[in-house]
């Protein structure tokens, strides 16, 4: 790893090569980017194989040029470069109140006069096949970053294991029609602090995302997820809920469970989350009376 995202890039000419084997990653913050593109032969000569784009200043301007667009980047680490290549975008803005998906695809994409809007007007698998057709393979949220993200870009990026967010991001996912696209246990891997549904909503659906081989394991699972959300400070008291109070959620875990219910304390971590109802996929509610 090669970090130069705190400050300007050192002499291009002056790094050295290394091993064909070795997979290394040049770190430059966004308004370094037009070095980048003037140096990218030398980098990819080289053996530089991955480039991380750390996004601040261009979050609400763009890149310079076509952004990550460049035939040079896209020539020394795009999809079609082959082997470890790849482009990796940082969302590191911590002023900014929230950050949304579009910003960060504006920002990439380039200047607002960019004809080709590669990314930006994209949205859910649309959007993940042109991210690793530009030869994007993350787009990661720093610790620090407000950043809001709609279930349905959601699900298709981390399908594609092109999302991740560190710990202690905070990250909300948005929901438009009362089904969430994501899993509990997507929420919980991609560390999501709360969903927030329309403002005509008052009912909200999601599934486990759980695979269980007896209701013992199954238990054991759902109390990993809430261990998870409950260690980001998610769910640990009614002021920290996932979901809005005002929703109605219902988690719906796979299989055909009559006759059985969950535990109590783990229903109780469960609701602490803001779960209300707890079905199978029957609809047979599963929740202590």
């Amino acid at each position: 790893m090669l970090d130069a995202s705190t400050g300007p890039i050192p002499s291009l000419t002056a790094l050295p090569v290394f091993d064909a084997e070795d997979k290394v990653k040049l770190a430059v913050q966004d308004t370094s980017l037009t070095q980048v593109v003037t140096g990218a032969n030398t980098l990819h000569n080289a053996q530089i194989d991955q480039l991380q784009v750390v996004l601040n200043t261009a979050l609400g301007a763009g890149l310079s040029g076509n952004g990550i667009l460049e035939s040079a980047i896209q020539a020394a680490f795009g999809a079609s470069s082959g082997g470890e290549h790849g482009i990796e975008l940082n969302v590191a803005n911590t002023a900014l109140s929230e950050i949304t998906l579009g910003m960060v695809l504006d920002a990439a994409d380039g200047g607002t006069a960019d004809p080709l809007l590669m990314l930006a007007d994209k949205t859910g698998n649309a959007l993940a096949t042109a991210l690793q057709a530009a030869g994007v393979t993350d787009l990661s949220v720093n610790a620090l970053a407000h950043f809001t993200v709609s279930d349905s870009d959601l699900q298709p990026l981390l399908d594609a294991g092109l999302i991740t967010a560190a710990s202690g991001a905070d990250v909300k996912v948005t929901n438009a029609d009362g089904t969430l696209d994501v899993s509990l246990a997507q929420l919980a891997n991609i560390g999501a602090d709360h969903v927030q549904t329309g403002v005509t909503q008052n009912s909200l659906t999601l599934d486990a995302g759980v695979s269980y081989s007896s209701t013992t394991e199954l238990q054991l699972l759902l109390n990993g997820l809430v261990d998870t959300f409950n260690a980001q400070g998610v769910g640990t008291s009614a002021s920290t809920a996932l979901f809005e109070n005002s929703d109605t959620v219902t988690l719906q875990v796979a299989g055909d469970l009559t006759g059985f219910t969950l535990d109590g304390p783990l229903t109780n971590k469960l609701q602490l989350l803001g779960i209300d109802e707890i079905t199978d996929e029957h609809g047979h509610n599963i929740k202590p009376t």
